[in-house]
């Protein structure tokens, strides 16, 4: 037997004994009596006692019945509720939102970027962390990230939010001085680095 409580048989009976029968608690929870007959009769199995007295006309609970009904609609209640609360909450979006996002980026591109969105959606406050380190988004639990990069095969959602132009620049001394004393890599170019300051 599964440790789980039958949480179906508990519903479904809360609402035979609300209903009065069979085909109403059926009608009303848009399955049909024959689900409900069976998930009872699996409840009754697995409790080991008879919840209803059946005849072809009629149905009542036994005095075991009585006891489990309340309790039992109680959880159907219960359940209802918490599926209320989920759907309100998911139509209207509230809570902390973990972002990361490089710091230049976030200036350029990532700030106006999220003004715009989150006016609309005052239930909402960010716990923004700059940094030009590559976020381990799920091990460190951010909700989302700003990159400026081609996403690697994931089951991460990507939503492109702006184009971004690169530019290689130097000073006009570098080429005569710095760069051509560095040392070539492989294709025969002098490595380029980019390096970041901590604020």
């Amino acid at each position: 037997m599964s440790r789980l409580p039958d949480f179906e048989g508990l519903a479904m009976f809360a609402k035979v004994a609300e209903e009065g029968s069979f085909a109403a608690a059926a009608t009303a929870m848009g399955v049909s009596v024959a689900t409900v007959s069976r998930a009872v009769t699996r409840l009754e199995e697995r409790l080991g006692g008879r919840l209803f007295n059946r005849t072809s006309r009629r149905l009542a609970l036994t005095d075991y019945g009585h006891t489990l009904a309340d309790r039992a609609a109680k959880i159907y209640a219960d359940a209802e509720e918490a599926e209320d609360v989920a759907r309100e909450t998911s139509s209207r979006p509230r809570g902390l939102v973990k972002l990361a996002a490089a710091a230049h980026f976030w200036r350029s591109v990532g700030c106006p970027a999220v003004a715009r969105i989150f006016p609309d959606l005052p239930g909402y406050s960010v716990d923004l962390h700059l940094t030009d380190a590559h976020a381990d988004l799920i091990g460190e639990g951010f909700d989302a990230a700003l990159r400026i990069a081609i996403m690697e095969d994931s089951s991460l959602v990507a939503r492109h939010i702006a184009h971004v132009r690169r530019f290689v620049v130097a000073s006009p001394r570098l080429p005569g001085s710095l760069w051509s004393s560095a040392a070539p890599t492989r294709s025969g170019h002098p490595p380029v680095s980019y390096l970041h300051e901590q604020e």
